[in-house]
């Protein structure tokens, strides 16, 4: 028997261990490359040790037993920005094998997350007190944002080193965002959630709702993919992703962007500002109008929250995001500050936690992040300090 149970987790390490593994990096020889390099090597060793790669460092089983396609893919994209094509291409070979030898015999779309060093295999985990398997609603879904990440990641490296498994994954499951996540007004929804059987029965649910950086990732793959197919469907699709993005959720009053819709893919959901949402505005489309917002968004630490309800802690991914499309629009003190304020969180094993907190909460209630060591912030980390923008393809 199956059971959903929907996790929206992102996370690192206790904090109170926190000060006792750190790295010296903001006041040490090298700066940012010495931080940098530890990153990247952690990012090796996780390749080393499994593949796909895990993306999280914690105890809980439903968590560390997952690969989850989004930071899989940035963890590619930074590898080859360093210039390591190998431990990339092995990411990589993990999504396609993971599409072509899928558990439910869907083998048109990126499924959110994978088993940890098994690439056909759903997370999940037996226990022992229900006597059942145990799998997440989430991570057996297939969401817009991660099967355009990994498309990015995958066309990346084929732009560089002609791949054709690699162009022909990244158009199955973009595809399928094409097929099944559109509802005949500009841009895209999110995708489904749970399991969709082959049989007559189905218990997943579909995701109506339409996000800002769903979109923007979106855009960015069907540029790349138009770029290296010559089709105009894809042309067609990113014109459709920025037009949901640049009419429908911009703010013209505050200028910032909205977070997405609400359930029918219309209505905005304004009442957040979303650190995410504006950064990837500047990184897709060069548009930087909301960039002042972020700093509503400002923790107090010196990083960047997840949006500006909760700002006692900083989320890793974000400030490095920021880091990077701060420094693109001239903003170097600022892009410096969050590099700096990354590097007295770095840990012995050149992670970075997810959140500088314990426990991080935001405006969205089922949305926490927690300070387990992962994957995602050491990418985001690179490619800031490399300068390296991956919704640009460079």
């Amino acid at each position: 028997m199956r059971i959903g149970k929907t996790v929206k987790i992102l996370a690192v390490v206790l904090a109170a261990i926190l000060v006792l593994a750190l790295i010296p990096a903001a006041g040490a020889e090298g700066g940012h490359e010495q931080a940098k390099a530890a990153a990247a090597e952690y990012l090796k060793k996780a390749v080393a040790k499994n593949c796909p790669i895990q993306t999280y460092e914690t105890d809980d089983p439903l968590i560390s037993t997952a690969s989850y396609t989004y930071e899989s893919a940035l963890a590619a994209l930074a590898l080859m920005s360093e210039g390591d094509d190998e431990d990339a291409a092995k990411i990589l070979d993990a999504m396609v094998a993971g599409m072509q030898l899928d558990d439910e015999n869907f083998q048109d779309r990126f499924r959110n997350a994978h088993m940890v060093n098994e690439a056909k295999g759903l997370p999940g985990y037996w226990n022992n007190d229900m006597g059942q398997w145990l799998q997440d609603a989430y991570q057996v879904g297939t969401g817009t944002k991660s099967s355009a990440a990994a498309a990015v990641a995958l066309l990346t490296y084929h732009a560089a080193h002609p791949n054709d498994d690699y162009l022909t994954t990244a158009e199955k499951g973009i595809q399928w965002v094409l097929d099944n996540c559109q509802d005949g007004n500009p841009g895209f929804t999110a995708g489904y959630t749970g399991w969709k059987y082959t049989g007559n029965e189905d218990d997943a649910t579909d995701l109506t709702y339409k996000a800002t950086s769903d979109n923007l990732w979106m855009a960015a793959a069907c540029r790349m993919l138009a770029e290296a197919t010559g089709f105009d469907k894809y042309s067609e699709a990113e014109a459709s992703a920025l037009k949901f993005v640049k009419e429908n959720m911009y703010s013209s009053g505050d200028s910032r962007f909205f977070q997405g819709t609400k359930e029918d893919g219309v209505t905005p959901s304004a009442n957040l500002i979303m650190t995410d949402v504006q950064v990837l505005a500047e990184l897709c489309m060069g548009d930087d109008s909301g960039m002042d917002n972020i700093e509503k968004c400002l923790a107090a630490d010196g990083g960047y929250a997840y949006d500006n309800a909760f700002t006692d802690g900083s989320v890793l991914e974000n400030t490095a995001m920021a880091a990077l499309a701060l420094n693109r629009i001239g903003e170097k003190e600022k892009a410096e500050a969050a590099l700096a304020m990354m590097e007295g969180t770095q840990l012995s094993s050149g992670a970075f936690p997810q959140a500088s907190i314990p426990e991080l909460k935001t405006g969205e209630k089922d949305t926490v992040f927690r300070d387990w060591p992962s994957v995602g912030p050491c990418a985001w980390f690179i490619l800031a300090v490399n300068g390296t923008n991956p919704l640009q393809g460079k």
